[in-house]
């Protein structure tokens, strides 16, 4: 059966829609001669549908609503469950949704053991940590994450396959370089980004993964030719450990820095970063170069 083509229409005023989608439906059930219940309307807000209730009731048209949340629907979560999945390594809840999907095919008796066999794993490694006994070789055998687990699966690793397969169509479709991977953490949720390409520009939270990890992700970055930047939002000491990052990297590509911020913030620190040239100056001071002015941040507590 031929479905008509969607059509998007917009109006100069918002008063107008309701009057439209009344008038639409009217007109589409006399020419198909179809039953009431067979129109729909989603809307987004309760103030959207006072307007259509009003115009329906006008038109002498039958209706009936539903709380529905459009997002509650199973193929909408799905849906988001996919995106999410595609825009995060580290997101195994959606990833753990999208596997469940029915053209993958994915045994859940299979996909069940092999997550207890994991979540065994897991245990006997923090017992084992806990008692020191814990080996290097041990932890290289254990899975990292749910994306591990579905490799061991079958269909699990035509689940992986598509959700690289939509990463590479996003990062060839983009008519600019693209810069990502901020949120993630350690070299193992950088890898699979790096062995499809996925970024231009490896952005790396030098605060959040520790300088001496995100040498090593820059490290790796530089093996696919991937250059690195600075996830830097933050104040002047984090200014400063982002800049030792970006001096030391060989692939460093440009680093971001906060310049708007509270009129008082530079009464926090001992010394007060310096941009010479658009190029951030590096301390020449011990450790960072930067130290924390304490008796200014007491003066200003948190307020609650």
């Amino acid at each position: 059966m031929l479905r008509p083509p969607v059509a998007a229409v917009s109006f100069a005023v918002k008063e107008a829609e309701g009057p439209d989608v009344a008038s639409v439906i009217a007109e589409v059930q006399r020419k198909l001669r179809c039953k009431w219940k067979d129109f729909a309307v989603l809307y987004r807000s309760h103030a959207h549908r006072d307007d259509v209730i009003r115009e329906l009731a006008d038109a002498e048209i039958p209706f009936a609503i539903e709380n529905l949340d459009v997002s509650d629907a199973p193929e909408v979560r799905d849906l988001f469950a996919c995106l999410r999945a595609v825009s995060s390594v580290g997101d195994d809840i959606s990833l753990f949704r999208a596997a469940a999907l029915p053209q993958f095919n994915v045994d859940p008796v299979q996909l069940r053991e092999a997550m207890r066999s994991l979540a065994r794993d897991g245990r006997d490694a923090k017992s084992a940590q806990e008692n020191g006994q814990e080996r290097k070789q041990e932890r290289d055998r254990r899975p990292a994450s749910l994306a591990a687990v579905l490799d061991r699966v079958p269909g699990g690793s035509a689940v992986l396959e598509v959700i690289r397969a939509a990463r590479d169509e996003i990062k060839r479709g983009a008519p600019c370089p693209i810069a990502s991977c901020e949120t993630l953490h350690g070299r193992r949720e950088f890898k699979p980004f790096f062995d499809h390409y996925a970024t231009d520009v490896a952005i790396i939270d030098v605060i959040w993964n520790g300088l001496n990890e995100s040498l090593k992700i820059a490290a790796m970055a530089d093996v696919y030719e991937v250059n690195c930047a600075p996830h830097n939002f933050y104040g002047h000491l984090c200014s400063a450990i982002s800049a030792t990052f970006s001096a030391v990297a060989p692939n460093f590509r440009v680093m971001e820095i906060d310049i708007d911020s509270a009129p008082w913030r530079d009464e926090f620190y001992e010394t007060v970063p310096v941009i010479e040239d658009g190029k951030f100056v590096l301390p020449k001071g011990p450790g960072w170069g930067i130290n924390i002015n304490e008796k200014a941040v007491r003066a200003r507590p948190p307020k609650t």
